[in-house]
């Protein structure tokens, strides 16, 4: 496999032929921000107070069922 550079603001190929990423960003899958559960704090304060709230069982399935279904 061909190592990438930055070469004049580009990145190249070996070749120097221009290589052009493409990708999906998919941010707040692994990580719960704050703009996508409505939380306005760490994932982890509002894992603990969901299960404050719900206790461990019914938070563990919200938690389960959110990550399984964050794509759809």
């Amino acid at each position: 496999m061909d190592k990438l550079q930055v070469m004049n603001g580009m990145i190249v190929d070996s070749s120097k032929n221009p290589v052009f990423l493409r990708g999906v960003n998919i941010g707040g899958w692994m990580n719960m921000e704050n703009f996508i559960d409505g939380y306005p704090g760490s994932e982890s304060r509002f894992r603990a107070l969901m299960k404050q709230e719900l206790g461990e069982r019914k938070a563990s399935f919200f938690f389960d069922r959110f990550l399984d279904h964050f794509f759809n």
